[in-house]
């Protein structure tokens, strides 16, 4: 048992960032009104049951679609 190489530590950044985006995503989802109820309980459904890939979507594409409450 050793410590951990330059790869694992790489792996587990990029673990510790997608969830830290995922968790502040479905936040901020949470939050901001949109124009169609419909479309906030779409985006919270697609960050939740995607994870991350949706969250990176989410921050580009559908916040800036909706306003602080």
């Amino acid at each position: 048992m050793g410590l951990l190489g330059w790869n694992e530590w790489l792996l587990l950044g990029l673990i510790v960032a997608g969830v830290i985006i995922w968790v502040a995503a479905i936040g901020d989802c949470a939050r901001r009104q949109f124009s169609d109820a419909n479309e906030k309980l779409i985006w919270l459904f697609a960050v939740v049951l995607i994870g991350a890939p949706a969250a990176l979507i989410y921050w580009f594409f559908g916040r800036p679609r909706g306003t602080l409450a």
